[in-house]
């Protein structure tokens, strides 16, 4: 396995065969999510992203998420323009070197606009790492 791509699982999680099973290209991106859990009664929160793709993202909450909890999502790529919204459902709970909990969140709905610009975003991370998508 290239060394670049061997490092960047390990630093995101990801073994081999889970990468190999995404539809969708991730992106190592550092953006802002709101969410908030559609079957709690607690307000939102927000956290950040680890990484992000067309399927899904990677978000290290400042409050614990369970496995398998709905989200509403609002993800804001600049301050510049409106957030992505979505409803996700967590797939993955694991807890990264520093002992903080990360999620990985499944797309379940995003409306059709928002579908459109984070397509675009997509193709905007492609062009900025080239066309394997590696950093």
């Amino acid at each position: 396995m290239h060394e670049g791509r061997k490092k960047r699982q390990e630093e995101n999680h990801v073994s081999a065969s889970t990468e190999e099973r995404r539809r969708h290209r991730r992106f190592l991106e550092d953006v802002r999510v709101r969410y908030r859990d559609l079957e709690g009664i607690t307000p939102s929160a927000w956290g950040r992203t680890r990484d992000l793709s067309l399927g899904g993202l990677c978000l290290a909450p400042l409050e614990p998420i369970s496995l398998g909890a709905h989200l509403a999502l609002e993800v804001h790529i600049t301050r510049e323009t409106a957030p992505i919204l979505a409803l996700g459902r967590v797939v993955r709970v694991v807890e990264d070197e520093d002992q903080d909990n990360v999620v990985g969140i499944e797309f379940l709905w995003i409306g059709e606009e928002d579908r459109a610009n984070l397509d675009r975003l997509a193709r905007f991370f492609e062009q900025k790492y080239g066309e394997t998508g590696e950093l």
